[in-house]
């Protein structure tokens, strides 16, 4: 089993449990509107198309949609695509994401010449091969001018064995924990490098303090503590 494919079995088994935790029915609305808020914050209002990359079960898909974006999702966990696509049918057909199975590395090899105005990505980078590569690839999806957003936090800094999720020591082993350079990262800089690397220009890093208030308040998803995230904001030359 490929490095990729480990990656894929565990968030198919846990597809179910990681959808519930992020609707959780005690915070599900006033997550939507912080994060509405977030969106219409930082994406420009001529930001329509707009890509959401390693979508999982679709939430960043639907603020997106939220806002007004015309939304594309897209994950390599079949399981978690068929929660999103289950999700959007609670939306009139216009408002409703488009979710497909492709490559976080390399999407281009399923969505082919298509551009965006934006390409989004919320709690992938830790969990992602090739992480210059693949956001080199994402550049190529923008149009010039195009607005990237990643939101991410240093979630393992003690490293990955302060997970005990169910199977992901067993799917999260020594051989995939090797392709995944940002995956025990110590700050949010590793990602701002690795970003800058990929040929990105005015990046901006912005405290997500509303969302770390909120966890606070109310309390962060079971097995973790709330962490201060952060949205790292750039652009396509």
């Amino acid at each position: 089993m490929s490095a990729q494919e480990s990656i894929n079995a565990y968030w198919d088994q846990r597809a179910e449990t990681y959808h519930r935790l992020q609707q959780r029915p005690d915070r599900k609305n006033v997550d939507r509107e912080v994060w509405g808020d977030i969106i219409r914050d930082t994406l420009p209002s001529h930001a329509q198309r707009v890509l959401d990359i390693g979508t999982g079960s679709g939430f960043l898909a639907f603020v997106h949609s939220d806002v007004g974006k015309q939304v594309t999702g897209v994950d390599l966990s079949e399981q978690m695509l068929e929660i999103a696509r289950h999700e959007a049918l609670n939306l009139p057909e216009q408002q409703r994401p488009e979710f497909i199975m492709a490559d976080a590395v390399e999407p281009a090899l399923t969505l082919g010449e298509r551009t965006f105005d934006a390409v989004t990505s919320r709690y992938l980078m830790w969990t992602l091969r090739h992480p210059v590569e693949a956001l080199k690839n994402w550049r190529g999806l923008l149009v010039p001018g195009g607005t990237l957003i990643v939101i991410d936090a240093p979630w393992f800094p003690r490293g990955l064995d302060e997970n005990k999720t169910e199977n992901f020591a067993e799917l999260y082993d020594e051989t995939v924990r090797a392709e995944l350079p940002l995956a025990e990262a110590q700050s949010i800089e590793s990602t701002v490098a690795v970003i800058e690397r990929a040929g990105f220009i005015d990046i901006q890093v912005r405290e997500l303090t509303q969302v770390l208030e909120l966890d606070l308040a109310q309390g962060a998803t079971p097995g973790h503590q709330p962490t201060l995230q952060y949205l790292v904001s750039a652009t396509r030359p």
